[in-house]
């Protein structure tokens, strides 16, 4: 019989069961709301709709995702050492970008995001893995305002003026402080 560490994999088998029954059934509602939502949904449009977008475009948008999917694991790692987690950077950008493709899939990013930072930071406590999810979603937050701020001040007509001067002040101040500091 081969053992375990918490023991052999008969004493474990009944949670085993237990756990994949729970993820079966899951899936099994996740599915069923799923095509619930997509009942009036056309699939031969969506079909044709889908094979009419040229290769080149399918592999641009590859291209794109790639290089976000990058960026966002960079993201993860430069925030877990700014947090001083003790993580590897290799590790935390794999795990940062499986956060966040499992949070912007299913929603909740607060949530799911740290969910998925539990299971593949195991060494991580709660805390610790709900501090970074929130640090990359605030810092995330704080970077589209900006991208925002700069659109609505080249946009003329563009209501909020005032706000997005505001907004690219601040973020000024803080950059030139965290130069400083």
């Amino acid at each position: 019989m081969q053992m375990m560490e918490n023991g052999t994999v008969t004493d474990r088998m009944p949670r085993l069961v237990v756990r994949a029954a729970v993820s079966i059934g899951l899936a099994g509602l996740f599915v069923w709301l799923l095509f619930t939502r997509l009942n009036g949904v056309d699939a031969v449009a969506v079909g044709r709709a889908v094979s009419g977008v040229p290769a080149l475009q399918w592999t641009l948008a590859l291209a794109a995702t790639t290089v976000s999917f990058w960026a966002v694991g960079r993201y993860d790692g430069v925030v877990h050492r700014y947090l001083e987690s003790g993580v590897a950077p290799s590790v935390a950008r794999r795990a940062g970008i499986c956060a966040i493709a499992v949070s912007q899939m299913l929603g909740l990013g607060v949530i799911t995001g740290t969910v998925v930072r539990l299971r593949l930071l195991p060494g991580q406590s709660p805390a610790m893995a709900a501090r970074l999810t929130v640090a990359v979603a605030l810092s995330f937050l704080a970077g589209w305002a900006v991208v925002t701020a700069l659109v609505v001040l080249a946009l003329p007509g563009a209501p909020f003026k005032p706000m997005a001067a505001a907004v690219l002040g601040f973020a000024c101040v803080a950059i030139v402080a965290s130069l400083i500091w």
